[in-house]
């Protein structure tokens, strides 16, 4: 038995009446449209009717509701529910028996609104249909049943108009966000009166902002954002602090992708205070370091990033190995690098959880001090710098105290 898709309104009886032997007749077609979650939502694609047919039901919806425009000829191919939720979104035609309408709300693609604003959908709740708002208070647009495509107002259609509510698609709803950047003892990031400033991408640039500043995003959308890259002075500490994370992420990659959420009220870029370390290669037998070691740094800012206009931008644990030619205070304040985070890596409990600093030596070295070089170890004092396994060329470190060296050992030999 097939399902009658006509509403029984007292104003569309005729119309109702007159289908109801097509209904039985043409062919449906079950198809599964989905919503912008990707719930599955049940529907029907459905014959046209005749020409004959369409001029009635145009006529009928005219004559019972001389006040209304219409927009589209009356059609079988979709009704209320598929209108508003599918047709109005870029769907092809189709037909929503209810209550499967409810799937788009109950999914959270749609959040019911206290009030009626542009591009909302409506539910008519005392009754079955649905319609979408238009820029004009109380005047909306929706489907009746087989009937036309009107424009209306809330009140003059066939349906009982008595409750009403109002779903807005979840990536529509705008909130308000505050972009902030603090230092590691929670005051604001500045120099004397100048307040630093955060970049937002907007189209094809990083275009600045001073924080604190306010945003007002759309939920569902992604919004990137950049801290400032440079060092600042903390003036409670007086230490050099730049950039660590946004919103104690281990994922330390700046500029850095939000997907706006629901809840979402702050973004905040962390500082944290950078210290100047030295890391190196030396004889066993001692002499001057020599040579060069690998490093690989999280923080440094060396990237462009194709998909945002070049810029630059750290990688994260991402980070390729950087040779780095031995010399006292090679890894400093100013040097690419902007100084290391102290105790970055290890937790009180002896852990190594990302991100943290790793170095590599080579296996072999052409020429330190005059000699040939073999590997050996990394060394270091106890109270300055820890390795995660001293012996292996490629190892996590950990440096405790500024001006601590990590030194990668060789056996020399006569060139």
């Amino acid at each position: 038995m097939k399902t009658n898709y006509a509403h029984t309104h007292s104003s569309m009886l005729l119309i109702c009446i007159f289908l109801f032997t097509t209904c039985l007749t043409l062919a449906d077609e079950p198809i599964v449209i989905y919503t912008p979650k990707g719930s599955p939502v049940y529907a029907y694609l459905l014959d046209e009717m005749s020409q004959f047919e369409i001029i009635f039901c145009n006529a009928a919806a005219q004559e019972l509701h001389p006040n209304a425009i219409l927009i589209s000829s009356a059609s079988r191919t979709y009704n209320c529910h598929g209108y508003a939720w599918h047709v109005s979104e870029g769907g092809e035609p189709v037909w929503i028996n209810a209550p499967n309408q409810y799937i788009y709300w109950e999914d959270g693609s749609y959040v019911e609104m206290n009030s009626e604003a542009a591009n909302m959908k409506v539910s008519y709740i005392s009754d079955n249909h649905s319609a979408v708002t238009t820029t004009t208070n109380g005047w909306f647009i929706s489907k009746w049943g087989f009937g036309p495509l009107m424009y209306h107002a809330w009140n003059d259609c066939p349906y009982n108009s008595s409750t009403l509510k109002y779903y807005i698609k979840y990536t529509n709803i705008p909130i308000r966000i505050t972009i902030d950047q603090i230092f590691s003892t929670d005051n604001r990031v500045q120099q004397g009166a100048t307040v630093s400033q955060v970049g937002h991408w907007e189209t094809n640039a990083f275009v600045n902002y001073t924080v604190p500043v306010n945003f007002e995003f759309s939920i569902g959308n992604n919004e990137t954002m950049r801290a400032d890259t440079g060092l600042w002075t903390n003036s409670q500490t007086g230490n050099q602090e730049k950039y660590y994370t946004w919103n104690n992420d281990n994922n330390v990659v700046n500029h850095k992708k939000f997907d706006i959420q629901l809840g979402m009220s702050r973004l905040e870029s962390q500082f944290h205070p950078t210290y100047p370390v030295t890391i190196q290669a030396q004889l066993i037998d001692g002499g001057n370091p020599g040579g060069f070691v690998e490093f690989k740094d999280p923080w440094l800012i060396d990237y462009p990033d194709p998909q945002y206009g070049n810029n630059l931008r750290n990688q994260g644990m991402s980070a390729p190995f950087k040779a780095v030619t031995s010399g006292n205070n090679n890894l400093g304040l100013n040097t690419p690098y902007k100084g290391v985070f102290l105790n970055q890596g290890l937790t009180p409990l002896n852990q190594w959880v990302p991100p943290f600093y790793t170095v590599r030596a080579p296996q072999e070295q052409a020429n330190i001090g005059g000699y040939k070089g073999y590997f050996l170890n990394w060394s270091g004092h106890p109270d300055s710098v820890q390795f995660q396994n001293s012996n292996n060329r490629e190892t996590p470190v950990v440096f405790k105290r500024a001006g601590a060296k990590a030194t990668a050992l060789y056996k020399g030999h006569l060139v």
